[in-house]
Order: C-alpha cells, then structure tokens, then sequence
C-alpha cells in the first residue's frame, strides 16, 4: 500500500493557509534596537496547535478558515455550511513583542496574548471545525440526525426538557437557537471538543465552567451523552 494510500483528498481536510497567511511583523520603536512586533499571532499558534494535538480535526474538517470576520459583535466564530468557510475572531490584543538574539534570530520579549486567551481561542476553532465534520461529512445521511435519535428514544417531555436545560445553559451559541437540530449541534460542538482538550490537560477557567455544565447534563441525561459520544467521529459513518 503507498505511503500516503489514507491520507484525506484536499476537499476533506481543514485549510488553514488564508488564516496563517496573516501572522505578519512590524518593526517598532528605534531602528537600532531591531524589534519587531509580531501580529496575529494566534494565526500561527491555532494551526500549529491543531495539527499537533488535533491533527483529526485537520483531517477531516472539509472548510477554509479565511481571513474573515464573524458576523456580530460578540460572535468568536462562525462556520458557513453553503461556502464551507470559517470565520475566526480570537478574544485577546494577539501580538507579541520580538527581539533580536543573536544567530537564534528572534525570540519573544512580552506579550499581549495569553495563554488562558490561546486556548479558548483553540476551543473557537475545534468548535467551528465540528461544525463542519458534522455538517459534511461524506457519511452522514447513513445517520439519523442526533436531535432526532434522541427525539425519538426519550418522552416527549424530557426530549423538551433537556432541550430546554441546554438552550438555558452559559454554554456558547445555544441561547440563541429555538431548532432542537440547532441546539443540538451547536452543543456537541462545545461539548466534543472541550473534553477533548480536557484529556489533554488543556484547560482555562471558561472551559472548566463550560465542563461543569456539560458534566451536569450528562448525568441528568444519559442519553445525550451516549449520543455524543457516537458522534465524535462522524467522518467513519461510511
């Protein structure tokens, strides 16, 4: 078999490029001093981060995280089903100071992205990028919908019950839905990733609250979580 016979087609795989084409320098303050200020610096951190400790996500997440904007003022992120695009607007100033050092080249001096902000910033892009897993992936129309599936194992009333816990919880973009489709895919998009990074001692303050919640509603139902977990890896409904 050839070396690369798995490897995913360029239309499933996740294309950073545009993104990381905006890590760029400037130079700052006396031009003896040679520093430079790097920005958007998350342009370099996410990708590289993605690939090392996600690289499944990578692989098969079938968009182009662009150089664009969210729409809405308080919107981290945003995933276009119909253009199969992302849209990142990471929390934080995103630069960092840089100075000369010798034959090392330039090293880090300061800087104003943290390291709470770069891994919530990660968060933002696994969660736009299950968005699209899920959304297109080859095999999904061999599955029920996971809103559906659960729908149709749990009585009506705590189906609407849970729909209801979840579209009240602080987790990010349910507020918003009333579709249970909607809610449910905007859960798993928080909920997957999030314990995923948790495995890998990834943590901040806003994912542990996150976690609290998402530990809350597992207990109280069962049956959303064993949905979840089916659909970690939607790519092998093939």
């Amino acid at each position: 078999m050839p070396q690369n016979a798995l490897a995913p087609t360029p239309a499933n795989a996740l294309n950073m490029s545009p993104y990381e084409r905006l890590y760029t320098f400037k130079s700052v303050g006396s031009p003896e001093k040679g520093r430079k200020a790097a920005l958007n610096v998350y342009s370099a951190l996410l990708p590289e981060l993605m690939r090392a400790q996600f690289p499944e996500y990578v692989a098969t997440s079938p968009a182009t995280v662009t150089t664009l904007m969210p729409r809405g003022e308080t919107n981290a992120g945003e995933f276009d089903t119909f253009k199969r695009t992302i849209a990142l607007a990471p929390d934080g100033v995103n630069t960092m100071l840089m100075e000369p050092y010798g034959k090392y080249g330039y090293i880090g001096m300061g800087s104003d992205t943290t390291t709470e902000q770069t891994l919530n910033a990660l968060h933002t892009m696994l969660h736009e990028s299950s968005h699209a897993r899920m959304n297109l992936a080859p095999g999904k129309k061999l599955r029920t919908h996971p809103a559906k599936q659960l729908k149709d194992q749990m009585p009506r009333d705590r189906f609407e019950d849970m729909m209801t816990d979840i579209r009240l919880s602080e987790l990010p973009s349910v507020r918003d839905q009333t579709d249970p489709y909607e809610i449910i895919n905007e859960y798993f998009a928080t909920a997957t990733p999030a314990r995923q990074m948790a495995e890998k001692n990834m943590s901040t303050r806003t994912l542990r609250r996150q976690l609290d919640t998402i530990d809350r509603l597992a207990r109280k139902y069962p049956e959303l979580e064993k949905v979840r977990r089916n659909w970690e890896r939607p790519e092998l409904f093939v």
